[in-house]
């Protein structure tokens, strides 16, 4: 089952109950990757979206449950969008122009930015900005991300996470390193065919590469240029990998950032 919205393309050829259950796969699949990315990035499965902090590691401001950032211009994006619905009433116009310069130089500056993150604070009782940031990532990076992984043959709820995942962490494209740039990399690594058994098998160039095969060299791609302090959660990716679960639902075990089992479960939040 991929990874989100695939009930709108099988609503021809199934049965209601079938898209029903097709649907909430695809549902539970997302929310499990959503709690292991706020997981690795806030250390909680529960999202954050009123999380804003400076960031030390040059991204500017960082704030919200995928930690949008003024550098990348994400950020900007929740702010544009709650600047359009009726509900905003002005909240940010103090910092407009900031954001919005600093999003499109991609500039990790925080200069004119103080006192950023108590308007985003304050903001977040507004359920507009409150859910809207949920649908600013779904735009920029799961739906995007989705479709890379579609045009790669994926079957799998893991490989659509960690796709996703990378993603927000890396960038879609553009950049050395996003994830465009490592699935070009992970790709032109095979140089023949590579079968297993985990019941799913891509075509790369021609080639026959096992998903799983694939997926471990991928990650190998995105440890080597995001270093040490990506460790914990690719080894969390390996684990899911090693132990078989490559589709989610109800529940996927997997390892936390201190590497103790722990089971993620889609109904706790659907």
């Amino acid at each position: 089952m991929k990874f989100t919205s695939v009930a709108a393309g099988l609503l021809a050829v199934l049965s209601l109950d079938a898209v029903a259950a097709a649907a909430s796969t695809a549902q539970c699949s997302s929310y499990i990757s959503y709690q292991i990315i706020n997981l690795y990035k806030s250390g909680s499965v529960f999202s954050n979206p009123n999380n804003c902090a400076k960031d030390l590691g040059g991204l500017g401001y960082t704030a919200g449950f995928v930690k949008f950032s003024t550098k990348r211009g994400d950020l900007f994006q929740v702010v544009d969008d709650f600047k359009q619905t009726a509900s905003y009433k002005g909240e940010f116009d103090a910092y407009y122009s900031t954001l919005e310069k600093y999003a499109s130089k991609h500039s990790g500056s925080t200069q004119n930015l103080d006192g950023l993150c108590n308007v985003w604070y304050n903001a977040t009782t507004n359920p507009d900005f409150y859910t809207l940031q949920a649908k600013v990532a779904q735009r920029l990076y799961e739906i995007p991300s989705h479709n890379y992984g579609s045009s790669l043959g994926v079957q799998y709820s893991l490989t659509y996470a960690v796709l996703y995942d990378t993603a927000i962490d890396n960038g879609l494209s553009g950049t050395a390193n996003s994830l465009s740039d490592l699935i070009l990399k992970t790709n032109n690594s095979f140089k023949k065919s590579a079968t297993s058994d985990s019941g799913s098998t891509l075509k790369i160039n021609g080639l026959k590469v096992d998903e799983m095969i694939w997926l471990k060299k991928f990650l190998s791609f995105r440890l080597a240029a995001n270093g040490y302090g990506d460790q914990a959660h690719v080894n969390t990716y390996l684990y899911i990998i090693d132990s078989g679960e490559y589709n989610w639902n109800p529940s996927v075990k997997i390892l936390d950032p201190s590497g103790k089992t722990k089971t993620i479960d889609c109904n706790a939040i659907l």
